[in-house]
């Protein structure tokens, strides 16, 4: 009978590690569509389903989340900050999405 030692944890808790950080690098979209912009106006043409369009980074994105104008450093800031209603948080250019 093989032991279950040291050997076995360290290997879990790797491949916990390596699982939790290729699921945090998953791109993932809310119903987005990206189309080339270079001001607001160019995303007013575009439908949204319970959102607006906004030229973010050079694109159209069809949103139904809230952007707030709260400052960040990463994405983990803006765990906090956005609050618990919030399924969306994610740092930007400096700001948070929530």
């Amino acid at each position: 009978m093989e032991k279950s030692g040291p050997s076995n944890i360290k290997f879990l808790i790797l491949l916990l590690t390596v699982s939790s950080v290729m699921f945090s690098m998953v791109p993932r979209t809310r119903g987005q569509i990206h189309l080339p912009c270079s001001s607001e106006d160019d995303c007013k043409a575009i439908e949204c389903q319970g959102g607006t369009a906004h030229c973010i980074n050079r694109q159209c994105q069809c949103t139904t989340f809230k952007i707030k104008t709260i400052t960040c450093f990463n994405n983990f800031d803006c765990l906090n900050k956005c609050g618990p209603k919030s399924s969306i948080h994610r740092c930007v250019n400096g700001r948070c999405s929530c």
